[in-house]
């Protein structure tokens, strides 16, 4: 009996391994700088790090951001809307961005969509975001996390 249990663990465990190279494969690193106008309207963003089977991944485009505010539970929220339009042509995916509770926080952001190569995309991460009064008043931001693909 301890040896039926003993061999079904070890193929389970075989398995289990087996398993996770592939679903790892899958995953992307991401890095993506945005910068846009504070006074609102298009920006642009650039991509670091990330791979899609071996080919780059939306490197360049225009992000353009709507705002929402809410009331829940007697605080305000704010959600941002992220739309990348990649300049390749592959496509575009959508992130929607949860400011921090404090300004020196980082926000979160959840993928929500995408058209092209982008349609089966989903995933998570944090992003943060600075003012630069210099170069023309411009948003700098920073995301980062991960990409998956179904």
């Amino acid at each position: 009996m301890k040896l039926i249990r003993s061999l079904a663990l070890a193929v389970v465990l075989t398995l289990s391994f087996m398993t996770i190279p592939a679903m790892a494969a899958n995953d992307s690193g991401i890095a993506i700088n945005t910068v846009e106008p504070i006074a609102g309207g298009p920006g642009t963003f650039t991509t670091v790090g990330i791979a899609n089977n071996g080919s780059p991944f939306c490197l360049a485009g225009i992000v353009e951001s709507t705002t929402n505010t809410t009331t829940v539970r007697g605080k305000t929220v704010t959600l941002y809307r992220k739309t990348f339009n990649c300049s390749d042509g592959s496509g575009s995916f959508v992130l929607d961005v949860s400011a921090g509770s404090r300004p020196s926080r980082p926000s979160s952001w959840t993928v929500v969509g995408g058209t092209g190569q982008f349609t089966a995309l989903w995933g998570s991460g944090s992003s943060t975001t600075s003012t630069d009064l210099s170069t023309s008043a411009s948003k700098l931001g920073t995301l980062t996390g991960n990409f998956h693909f179904r």
